[in-house]
């Protein structure tokens, strides 16, 4: 069964990464199986695998996928060739959760909650149209989706779990 996905978006330095990992942490300590997706134009195959290093000769070999494994932590080196949506990443990786959180992906089809801070933007880049299911802010908007407060995971935990997981 492909697990349900949820992207939260927002402007650079807006605070996803902060909120997402106080949600992970929340959705773990309620035993949920959570995984996530990072989304980065930055991340090159250099970044992932150093040159030179075994599995980088694997993958230049000709390996579709490369799987790290160390004595407490795996990491898969796989193409991308084509721009995969968070659901189609989670349907391919993410065997085995309830629920995965991706962080990015505002233009992929989906839904989305998008965190706004005030310092950084006083209106919601998305609309429900675009699949956006809430906003997580420290400011009130006329947008017609729930509203949480940025600093509390607690209530956006509740909204995940009574809208994918009952």
């Amino acid at each position: 069964m492909n697990p349900p996905v949820v992207a939260f978006v927002g402007r650079s330095g807006a605070g996803k990464t902060t909120l997402l990992v106080k949600v992970i942490a929340e959705l773990h300590g309620r035993g949920i199986n959570v995984g996530s997706i990072k989304h980065s134009h930055h991340i090159t195959a250099a970044a992932m695998d150093a040159e030179g290093k075994d599995s980088w000769r694997h993958k230049q070999a000709g390996a579709e996928r490369t799987l790290l494994v160390g004595k407490e932590r795996l990491q898969l080196i796989s193409d991308s060739p084509d721009q995969l949506s968070p659901a189609e990443l989670a349907n391919r990786y993410m065997d085995g959760m309830q629920l995965v959180l991706a962080e990015g992906y505002k233009e992929s089809p989906g839904d989305k909650i998008e965190v706004v801070r005030a310092e950084r933007a006083n209106s919601s880049l998305l609309s429900p149209e675009d699949g956006l299911i809430a906003l997580a802010s420290d400011i009130q908007m006329n947008v017609n989706v729930p509203h949480f407060e940025l600093d509390d995971p607690v209530p956006i935990v509740d909204f995940l779990v009574a809208r994918y997981l009952s």
